[in-house]
């Protein structure tokens, strides 16, 4: 289309024929309309390069931003099961001195003992956020384009941000409350320094007479127990990273295979 303008134009310039003033001015009036038209489809193209150079652009970001995402989500999955297994654990360890502590004289003290350490390691789920945030604070979470997944996105970190707080929460009872405990119930006898110090002590033996009737013991395990909400939250977890990890791959599954 740019090459037949300058060829009429230059036709035009070069055409001589009768009315030779008036033709002259129009001539020189189409050869400037001719120009203005040329300036403008040039910039009308070079706005419509930079324009899919800039799709494009952002089209790379959004898929390497998914596929980041959804690797997280994987990380996120895996963590929460292995933890929620491992509070189920605990839960069960403590079901089992309860039980035992029901016949204290046929407890076995060993088993006894080795059931301890399960009440004294507290659990958290940490998230894996680093290309959210990332994605919240550079503006670049905008390029994904399907508007239904970028809101699954914002509520799923929305939802396990409340996991913070249900964790400090969490960390304060094991550490204010379960752990003093533990340590003058259990931790403060001669059997429990052997076991973990392997050293001699002056303190009293491990009594679990003793312990069955200690109020204090079962409040223990009653705080301890408390931890079995985390396990609901978990699931929910899990099921929310699931559904938008199964989003994210389908989405980018639909973007042609080139990308």
């Amino acid at each position: 289309m740019v090459n037949l303008l300058r060829k009429n134009r230059k036709k035009l310039l070069s055409d001589t024929s009768e009315k030779k003033s008036f033709n002259k001015f129009s001539r020189y009036l189409t050869y400037g309309i001719g120009e203005i038209v040329l300036v403008v489809i040039g910039i009308l193209i070079a706005l419509q390069i930079n324009t899919w150079s800039t799709e494009r652009e952002q089209h790379k970001q959004e898929v390497y931003i998914l596929h980041r995402l959804s690797a997280d989500l994987t990380k996120d999955i895996y963590n929460l099961e292995i933890r929620t297994e491992w509070i189920k654990k605990r839960l069960s360890s403590i079901d089992t001195i309860a039980k035992m502590l029901e016949n204290p004289d046929k407890a076995d003290k060993k088993r006894f003992l080795a059931l301890q350490t399960n009440l004294m390691i507290d659990n958290y789920f940490v998230p894996s956020r680093g290309t959210y945030d990332e994605g919240i604070s550079s503006g670049r979470l905008t390029y994904i384009k399907n508007d239904s997944l970028r809101e699954q996105i914002f509520n799923y970190y929305r939802a396990i941000s409340n996991n913070r707080d249900n964790d400090n929460v969490q960390y304060k009872v094991t550490n204010e409350l379960i752990l003093p405990l533990f340590v003058e119930e259990v931790g403060a006898t001669k059997s429990m320094i052997k076991s973990f110090l392997k050293a001699n002590s002056q303190l009293p033996e491990l009594d679990i007479n003793k312990l069955a009737k200690s109020k204090k013991y079962y409040q223990l395990l009653l705080y301890t127990k408390g931890e079995e909400y985390q396990i609901g939250d978990w699931k929910i977890y899990i099921k929310s990273a699931l559904e938008l990890k199964q989003h994210i791959e389908s989405t980018l599954n639909s973007f042609p295979s080139k990308d």
